[in-house]
């Protein structure tokens, strides 16, 4: 027969080291293997052989046997597991930057943004996704936010540096702007100057973006002024006169309805010229074109003399007025044909086959 025997001596009773227990977790102390008849007593008075803790405190156990009573005891510190933000998805604008960073955490905490960093906070001057990993002895959480940039709103004056004498230059950045701020104290999309100065404005846009321009008036020039003929005459029913301005501008509007920088008129009376600069500086000038007698029909002389002294030279005739159609000839008293022509600019020089004829009588 065999009988199982037991060797008391005084109990030997070991809880571990202090230890931290996470947020959401259980850690079973144990007492180990324990004679019979040993009695247990913990601190909230349970005698089992083990127990539970479940939150941070001081746990004792104490073992008692026939051969006395042995006690020890364990801290335990609670630690939360990483739970935190970065905050929600941010806009800048360009040339700004933000700070993103986690909310409050314990100073036992690491970081590790995917930039590389790994202090609780960055400086983020571009759009794109950014997350940060924030690691303890319980574990690890993840949060990310994305960082959109809008670029700043385009504004654009008119740079020109001179206005026009009497008139308003209007400076205007654009439509579309969520507020306006003129160096004037004016608040309004475009505004009207006319004296020199500094003058500059500040937009901000939906996204809350700003930008600016300006310009500097340095002069007021005068309208062009006398850049036509004041009077000129034509012929009687039949002439025609090209009225042609002097200088050169970026447009022109005749009375006639012509935009260019000379009209054709066929009529005696008073005509006016509106022209625009460089400056935008608008001028009007006037014409009067008077009525002149002039000869009228063909006149065709008896006589010319190709000597090549510059004087009547050429043979042809005179008209005196318009014509549908024209064709002049010139025949020998033979009836054959020295010359034909039905442009009433050229005349006969004279020559046959390009040979000087003798002095004689033509048709």
């Amino acid at each position: 027969a065999s009988y199982p025997l037991w060797i008391h001596g005084l109990p030997q009773l070991s809880l571990g080291n202090d230890t931290i227990l996470c947020t959401g977790t259980t850690i079973n102390l144990q007492t180990g293997v324990q004679p019979p008849l040993t009695r247990y007593l913990w601190q909230n008075n349970s005698t089992g052989n083990t127990f539970t803790a479940t939150a941070a405190g001081t746990f004792w156990c104490e073992l008692q046997n026939s051969c006395g009573t042995t006690r020890d005891s364990i801290i335990i510190s609670q630690k939360q597991k990483p739970d935190f933000t970065i905050g929600t998805d941010s806009s800048f604008c360009t040339g700004l930057s933000i700070t993103v960073q986690s909310s409050a955490q314990s100073p036992d905490f690491t970081y590790l943004w995917n930039t590389g960093s790994a202090s609780p906070s960055i400086s983020v001057s571009s759009g794109g996704l950014y997350w940060l990993n924030i690691t303890n002895v319980c574990g690890s959480k993840k949060d990310s936010m994305t960082a959109t940039i809008y670029n700043l709103p385009t504004v654009s004056l008119n740079k020109d540096s001179i206005i026009c004498k009497g008139t308003a230059r209007l400076l205007s950045p654009g439509a579309g702007f969520s507020s306006y701020a003129w160096n004037t104290g004016e608040s309004t999309t475009s505004i009207s100057v006319n004296s020199t100065g500094l003058y500059r404005v500040i937009v901000t846009d939906a996204h809350h973006c700003s930008n600016s321009d300006s310009v500097n008036i340095t002069k007021i020039t005068d309208p062009p002024t006398g850049f036509i003929h004041r009077s000129d005459s034509i012929c009687a029913r039949y002439d025609k006169l090209t009225i042609t301005s002097s200088g050169s501008f970026t447009s022109y509007l005749w009375s006639n309805g012509t935009i260019s920088n000379s009209t054709i008129v066929s009529q005696p009376g008073t005509y006016w010229l509106t022209v625009t600069d460089n400056y935008l500086c608008k001028g009007t000038d006037t014409i009067i074109v008077h009525l002149k007698k002039c000869a009228e029909g063909i006149y065709v002389p008896t006589g010319f003399t190709p000597n090549d002294d510059g004087l009547n030279d050429v043979f042809k005739p005179i008209i005196g007025g318009s014509l549908k159609s024209y064709r002049f000839t010139v025949y020998d008293r033979w009836g054959n044909i020295v010359f034909t022509s039905t442009d009433i600019l050229k005349g006969w020089d004279g020559r046959y086959q390009h040979v000087r004829l003798d002095t004689g009588v033509f048709t």
